[in-house]
């Protein structure tokens, strides 16, 4: 992956976990992956939000009143959740159009060279945790979705 999609997808994970550390966690999760977002601007899922009217300083807060600070890890590394993992992959799914089965043939193939995952696919995998009380605030106060969002593009 290279250019300017990369750089967003950075910009919001390294956010993230610099958010992570400040409000004293060991791990990065989807509430991260939004405070990044909502923090590393400019960036097309940050504009998407906006664009579907959420008040980004409302979310930022409502998904820090639900942080919990965490033990930290005897090695000092900030780890990912099993749900952040399942974002990023999702993420890509989203990208690249396609199913789970069909991206592990496309890796065993080496055919992903050129496929490029951007932010606003880090939004459509954030959005797939609908069971998470950070998504389940952005479709009840602002009814963003995973439809509505996939829907833009």
């Amino acid at each position: 992956m290279s250019g300017e999609p990369f750089n967003e997808l950075n910009a919001i994970i390294l956010k993230g976990r610099e958010l992570a550390v400040l409000y004293g966690q060991s791990y990065l999760d989807l509430e991260h992956y939004l405070l990044g977002i909502i923090h590393a601007e400019p960036n097309k899922a940050r504009a998407i939000l906006l664009e579907l009217g959420c008040d980004l300083d409302v979310l930022e807060q409502l998904i820090i009143n639900n942080l919990v600070p965490s033990e930290p890890r005897e090695d000092g590394n900030i780890i990912l959740t099993r749900q952040a993992e399942g974002i990023l992959k999702s993420m890509y799914l989203d990208a690249l159009n396609i199913d789970e089965h069909a991206l592990q043939q496309k890796m065993r193939n080496n055919e992903l060279k050129d496929k490029v995952a951007g932010s606003e696919h880090l939004l459509l995998g954030i959005l797939r945790m609908d069971r998470n009380s950070s998504v389940l605030d952005l479709k009840v106060k602002w009814g963003i979705d995973y439809e509505r969002v996939k829907g833009m593009f």
